[in-house]
């Protein structure tokens, strides 16, 4: 029995019901397709596939019955239960279809035979196999994963190999069994009719073939030599039943092969469906064009043929007869003719230009779009009109005349002719040239013309033209020769301005040979020449450009700017011709160097400045072999500030000069002086074999500067001295130019600690400690020139007021990698250094600018600078400031306050107070800074006549609950009372402070509870939101006699505080607990106060609350000793209530102690 899809165990799920029904519908596919093939009818069929139906629905009944058993409402069952329905909906829709009934056929077991294996082996198998899971307690997630990865890999490719072993096996028994039924239909057909058609085979039937009449052997023989395949197939069977010598030929197939073939099996697969459509339609009588259709031949390759069929009778069958002819050649010449055309016509449609056709007589034949624009017409409109339709009469006649001339020609003629368009009437100039167009014979049949714009190239032309003139001017203008190097020819010529320039105006023809040219450059510029046109003439740079010396006819040399490219190569990119300009740039030259002398030469004495003896320092460093030293030497006169001071400037710039003289007339050999600036000179020694060896050469030199001087312009002898640094450089050493001076420059500072008149040699080798804060001194100085220093400002205010007198200028670091550093982190570094009077110059030039700045703007105020030690003892410090305050003439004097701290003043106590006085003489405010912080505040005070002392913040910070700090304040309150001096609190860190600070007489305050330090930019802002509080308007001097009020105040918060530490375990220190030797007990009992108070209404009630208070004390005591927190915490709100009602029941006695310098004061409310 014929079986298309065989059973196999592997399509076996496991459940013995699913798979039984699986065997049947099985059988039932196999029943149907032997039906089929053994020719059964069509009702039969329907039958069969009815079974089949009914049992498929009730199989999915039942297997999704055992589904739902363990996976209902289960996602992947639902879409598995769909599949069901979808597979009804195919079968139908085959079923309904209007494609004849084989080809219905075909489809239908295509798709049963692919559905069922793939029903069995995936879907119902992977099913079974989450059941299974589900059974076995996995969750359904859990077995959906265990089934997809059992189902994976060689399970998946046997699932697939499997379904595609099915569908052909299917396909091919079908086709077998359908050649085999369809060959036995043929044998007949052909045995019926064989008398009458063996005379058109090839081979006879039998041993003896059948002769014709003559009428069909002459047939035969015209259809076998006819140059076309002719061939005939059944309608029914789709079976080819003859064909003719040229087909069999054209196919390469023997007509045996080709008789009972399908018509499918000549052509490739993509020409089916237009096979089986095209019978179809002979089938229905339907009459068609000629087919082009592509055909396969026996060896497989593909021609494109040409199909001319008609429905025939053959012996009582309907048959399609046919006719091949081989068209690919014609196919491929056609498409590439309609290519052709078609690629034609786009470049014509496309191409920007006007192209038109007219006949004999000026009739327009055809035109593309370019042209249509150029009438405003499309081409409809214009084919079959002239010229006079569409332009004045005048264009019109001059478009016919060259019309005609070129027909007269016999040749295309070109011109030019200005047009208009119409669409934006832009005016357009056309290079026309027109063709006369002839036939095969020669006959004229008329003109094509092609317009192409050129308005662009005669602008660029005209443009060009006009550039060459400018660039004529600008070379005329610049006095600039031209030149141009023949390298071929090794031929150089001048414009007549360059040989003039050279002094050669008589040159013959103005050209020789190149190497007369280079023989004129100056022998120190050839080597660069060369190197420089060398590179250019490679390609490696886009032009030529030197400044060189040529010698002129005469012999001097002319310094000329040459500038050139290569205006020609060759195909192989070799340059032929260079043309450039040369310009006597002689002048400049001068004038240049005469600006670099400026540049490197000190003004006042001729000698290098700082500039360039670096440079040349850095040279000499660079080529210093071991084992050979050499040094620096920083020279800086001693007392040179107190001689300009006694005898004015012209006399120190006298100074400078015979010093700068006599300095110069000691040099040696191998050295370098220098002026670098003010009264410092510097000295380079070389070729030092030793490193001692610049001991005599330094000493030579102070004592050069130490000999009397003579002015004698002045009429004036004057006697200097000088303090020198050194510093040493092996060729082992890394540091640089720079950093070697610097070195030198830190080692005359030393000389002149230690005495002046002196050298000092600075020594890196044993101080690691030094280098690195010189380092970090540097990054200092480093940080001043690239300004990443900038100053932050904090007002200074009248504390009852909120009027704001002021600003303290405060420095800050906007370090490019840190951030924004407070001065702690580099201010320690520059003690003693230098660096620290740099930088202090710097933060008063930008405090003066600032104040410059706000005055533009309306604001009116004063700034405070802090001054470091060493602006204060040098002694250039006064006459420095002097000319930075006249650097800013719109500030006043008193405007800038410096700050002066007490230790600073520990160096020199009578040059600072000498300082203070002349700096206050011309109007500068000076102030002592930290007051109270040093050893002999009231010695400075005495001697150092600053307006106004400055009150630490340390002091101000703890005054509200420490009894020593509110004492402090009081005294140096009292003291700048004492002294007429102003007081003011740095520190006020809350409002409390300021109340407190305003109540025991102090006016002036700064600190965060008033602002924090802001850049310049945010003051103005600032200054319009600032208010003082409502408390410290309020708040007012207690006077004298209600201090000692204000500190036993003091004195008892300072002892709550101890006992609130105490009780919670932040303080190990037990707080004195007796009424009597508590320090605000042993104030109560002080005969002054009770002489003062005792008679006041409340002073019982004072002391009983004092006594309360201890009493409260040792209960909490008790209570912390016995660890009973619940009642410690009711001690201790029972204490604070108790502290309120004694320092409330304090303000009322301090309130009716009323004299003329006190009032009443909340200030414990703070």
């Amino acid at each position: 029995m014929f079986e298309i899809f065989p059973w196999n165990p592997h399509l076996e799920t496991g459940i013995a019901l699913v798979d039984e029904q699986h065997r049947k519908l099985v059988q039932l596919l196999n029943r149907l397709a032997q039906q089929h093939v053994q020719g059964a009818s069509q009702a039969q069929i329907h039958a069969i596939l009815g079974e089949l139906a009914d049992y498929a629905r009730y199989h999915f009944e039942t297997e999704e019955g055992i589904w739902q058993s363990l996976l209902a409402g289960d996602a992947a069952l639902v879409e598995h239960m769909q599949s069901h329905q979808r597979f009804f909906a195919h079968v139908s829709e085959l079923q309904h279809s209007n494609k004849p009934f084989q080809a219905v056929l075909d489809d239908l077991f295509a798709y049963l035979t692919q559905w069922l294996a793939y029903h069995i082996l995936d879907n119902d198998k992977r099913m079974a196999l989450v059941l299974r899971g589900v059974h076995d307690g996995l969750s359904r997630e859990a077995a959906h994963q265990q089934a997809d990865a059992q189902m994976l890999g060689a399970t998946a490719v046997l699932i697939q190999t499997v379904l595609a072993m099915y569908q052909t096996v299917s396909a091919q028994a079908l086709e077998l069994m359908h050649e085999k039924l369809a060959r036995k239909r043929a044998e007949a057909t052909l045995r019926s009719s064989q008398e009458r058609w063996q005379f058109l085979l090839d081979k006879p039937l039998g041993e003896q073939a059948i002769a014709g009449s003559p009428l069909e052997n002459t047939l035969r023989t015209i259809i076998d030599t006819m140059p076309a395949g002719l061939v005939a197939a059944d309608a029914t069977t789709r079976r080819i039943v003859f064909a003719n010598a040229w087909f069999c030929k054209l196919l390469g197939y023997s007509q045996s092969e080709l008789l009972g073939m399908n018509p499918m099996d000549i052509h490739p697969p993509e020409a089916w469906p237009l096979v089986e459509a095209d019978f179809s339609r002979m089938m229905a009588g339907e009459q068609k064009m000629a087919l082009a259709i592509p055909v396969r031949r026996k060896d497989g390759s593909i021609f494109l043929a040409n199909v001319e069929r008609v429905p025939v009778a053959l012996d009582g069958q309907t048959s399609v007869l046919a006719t091949f002819t081989d068209i690919t050649e014609r196919y491929r010449f056609e498409t590439a003719l309609k290519a052709s055309e078609s690629h034609l016509h786009t470049l014509v449609d496309t191409i920007p230009d006007l192209i038109w056709l007219k006949d004999v007589d000026g009739v327009y034949l055809s035109c593309n779009p370019a042209f249509e624009r150029f009438y405003g017409a499309p081409e409809a409109d214009i084919v079959g009109k002239t010229d006079h339709d569409f332009v004045p009469q005048a264009l019109a006649d001059d478009f016919r005349a060259h019309d005609r001339a070129v027909m007269a020609a016999a040749h295309p003629l070109a011109n030019e002719e200005w047009i208009t368009y119409p669409d934006n009437q832009q005016r357009a100039l056309l290079e026309t040239t027109k063709v006369p167009m002839r036939d095969t014979d020669g006959r004229l049949l008329g003109v094509l013309g092609i317009g192409h714009d050129i308005t662009g190239r005669v602008k660029a032309a005209q443009a060009l033209e006009a550039e060459r003139l400018r660039l004529q001017s600008a070379i005329d203008a610049a006095q600039a020769g031209t030149w141009e190097w023949d390298i071929t020819a090794n031929l150089i010529r001048f414009s007549e301005r360059t040989a003039v320039m050279l002094g050669y105006p008589d040159l013959e023809l103005r050209q020789g040979p190149y190497g007369l040219y280079f023989s004129w450059i100056h022998p120190e510029d050839q080597p660069r020449q060369q190197q420089a046109m060398a590179r250019h003439l490679s390609g490696e740079l886009p032009s030529f450009e030197q400044e060189l010396r040529l010698r002129h006819k005469d012999g001097h040399w002319v310094w000329v700017r040459t500038l050139g490219r290569v205006m020609q190569r060759d195909t192989q990119g070799k340059p032929l011709l260079v043309a450039g300009i040369s310009i006597d740039i002689s002048e400049q030259k001068t004038h240049r160097e005469q600006i670099d002398y400026v540049t490197l030469h000190d003004a006042l004495t001729g000698l290098p400045n700082r500039k360039l003896f670096v440079a040349e320092l850095a040279r000499a460093m660079t080529e210093l072999a071991a084992p050979q030293y050499l040094a620096v030497a920083y020279i800086d006169l001693d007392s040179f500030a107190a001689i300009n001071l006694a005898h004015g400037l012209e006399v120190g710039n006298q100074l400078i000069l015979e010093v700068s003289r006599k300095l110069a007339a000691a040099m040696q050999p191998m050295q370098m002086l220098a002026h670098i600036g003010g009264d410092e000179f510097a000295v380079i020694l070389t070729h030092l074999a030793h490193p001692d060896d610049y001991l005599a050469p330094v000493s030579q030199l102070l004592k050069v500067v130490a000999q009397p001087l003579r002015l004698l312009a002045l009429e004036l002898e004057l006697s200097v001295t000088a303090s020198m640094g050194v510093a040493l450089f092996g060729s082992q050493d890394q540091v640089d130019a720079e950093q070697l001076l610097r070195q030198a420059d830190q080692a005359m500072y030393l000389a002149k600690q230690a005495g002046k008149n002196r050298c000092h040699r600075f020594d890196p080798v044993n101080d690691e400690v030094t280098r690195e804060r010189l380092t970090r001194i540097d990054e200092v100085r480093q940080a001043v020139e690239h300004n990443e220093m900038v100053l932050y400002y904090q007002p200074k205010v009248r504390l009852a007021t909120g009027e704001v007198i002021g600003f303290e200028a405060l420095i800050r670091w906007q370090h490019p990698q840190r951030g924004l550093l407070p001065p702690r982190e580099f201010i320690g570094l520059l003690e003693q250094h230098p660096m620290a009077i740099t930088l202090g110059d710097w933060v008063i030039n930008t405090a003066l600018a600032q104040l410059a700045q706000w005055q533009t703007l309306g604001l009116e105020t004063s700034i405070s600078v802090n001054i470091d030690a060493m602006q204060l003892l040098d002694p250039d410090f006064a006459d420095r400031l002097q000319v930075q305050l006249g650097q800013q003439p719109s500030v006043a004097p008193g405007q800038l306050e410096l700050e002066i701290l007490e230790t600073g003043a520990l160096g020199n106590m009578a040059h600072v107070s000498a300082l203070i006085a002349q700096l206050q003489g011309v109007g500068l405010e000076c102030s002592l800074d930290d007051f109270g912080t040093g050893y002999s505040s009231l010695t400075f005070l005495k001697q150092l006549a600053a307006h106004t002392l400055k009150i630490d913040q340390s002091f101000v910070r703890g005054m509200l609950d420490d009894a020593e700090h509110a004492t402090i304040v009081n005294s140096v309150l009292g003291l700048a009372r004492n002294f007429d001096r102003r007081a003011l609190a740095e520190g006020v860190e809350t409002e409390a402070h300021g109340r407190a600070l305003i109540e025991f007489g102090c006016e002036l305050g700064q600190g965060y509870a008033i602002a924090r330090p802001m850049p310049a930019a945010e003051v103005p802002n600032w200054l319009a939101q600032w208010r003082a509080p409502p408390s410290w308007v309020e708040a007012q001097a207690v006077g004298p006699r209600g201090i000692s009020v204000l500190l036993a105040e003091v004195e008892h918060r300072a002892w709550f505080k101890q006992v609130q530490a105490f009780a919670n375990g932040q303080s190990l220190q037990l707080p004195a607990n007796d009424s009597q030797t508590c320090r605000f007990g042993h104030w109560l009992s002080k005969p002054s106060t009770r002489q003062r108070l005792e008679h006041e209404i409340g002073f019982d009630h004072l002391e009983a609350l004092h006594q309360a208070l201890h009493e409260r004390t040792g209960e909490l005591l008790d209570d912390l000793g016995a660890h009973h927190a619940d009642d410690v915490a009711k001690d201790l709100t029972a204490l604070a209530a108790l502290s309120q009602n004694m320092l409330a029941e304090l303000r009322r006695l301090r309130s009716v102690q009323s004299d003329s310098e006190g009032v009443n004061s909340a200030f414990a409310d703070l």
